[in-house]
């Protein structure tokens, strides 16, 4: 695929079950990249159990096989789908919490020993 095809391609996502850590996400991505995409082109995040592919619709069928070879189950997401709490990323649920002032050695009371 080449940079222009792909700046073309609108993201297509799925959510993908079963996965557990990078190592799986690697090779989900691998097993779509035999289907002659570009490295590029596919990533599939183990945080949110996502898989974004940068593809033309028309190859959507022969990514797909490939990657139901590797066992993982996948749901494409469509338009603008909210994803449900278990996915959402660990980023966006953190709340932030009031910072609190410094105390240094000219706001710090003097300490007698007795």
């Amino acid at each position: 695929m080449t940079d222009n095809q792909l700046s073309e391609a609108l993201p297509i996502r799925y959510r993908v079950s079963g996965m557990d850590c990078a190592k799986d996400a690697a090779q989900i991505e691998r097993a779509a990249q035999t289907a002659g995409i570009a490295p590029n082109a596919v990533k599939v995040s183990a945080a949110t159990h996502i898989m974004t592919l940068n593809v033309p619709e028309g190859r959507l069928p022969e990514i797909e096989k490939a990657v139901a070879v590797t066992g993982y189950g996948f749901d494409r997401i469509e338009g603008d789908e909210v994803l449900s709490d278990e996915f959402e990323p660990v980023s966006a649920r953190t709340v932030a919490l009031p910072l609190m002032p410094r105390r240094d050695r000219a706001t710090r009371p003097e300490r007698r020993h007795g």
